[in-house]
């Protein structure tokens, strides 16, 4: 994890890398990387803007990708409730995929679910969720108001 003070955006800057596996499909080894400046803005509900927010998709098979999508989930804390979701396309840029957004929201909802979704030329399997490799789920549950990566 790389943690540094950003002069020009006068916020924290954030990194955190994920590689997808456990699925023994085109996808694994598939590598996510997530680059954000953190910026406090304060108030009773600690409030702070993630921004920009960077994801760039290496795919492991680079040559059957067409395109994808990243999806960002936040839930209520005790109830699990969807608070807010979003989805964002992801672009083409030679052997990679990428996007850029900014997401707002409290320190009281401090985890976030990550989905990358990407389609391919791949005749059996046309569209696939990364997976994190040990909990086996389909999304990976990040942390943009602390440092990166989260388990739970």
């Amino acid at each position: 994890m790389k943690t540094a003070q950003s002069e020009v955006l006068g916020g924290e800057e954030r990194l955190v890398i994920l590689k997808s596996g456990g699925t023994t499909s085109w996808t694994d080894g598939t590598v996510v990387e997530i680059r954000w400046t953190f910026h406090f803005e304060g108030s009773r509900a600690g409030s702070y803007t993630a921004a920009p927010v960077a994801v760039l998709v290496r795919p492991s098979n680079a040559q059957l990708v067409t395109g994808g999508a990243v999806q960002v989930l936040e839930r209520i804390l005790r109830s699990g409730v969807v608070a807010q979701k979003r989805e964002f396309p992801l672009e083409m840029k030679e052997n990679s995929l990428q996007c850029a957004f900014e997401w707002h929201s409290t320190v009281n909802v401090p985890e976030q679910e990550i989905s990358v979704q990407l389609r391919s030329n791949d005749s059996v399997e046309p569209t696939m969720f990364l997976r994190d490799p040990i909990s086996r789920r389909t999304n990976f549950v990040i942390a943009f108001s602390g440092m990166g990566a989260t388990r739970s």
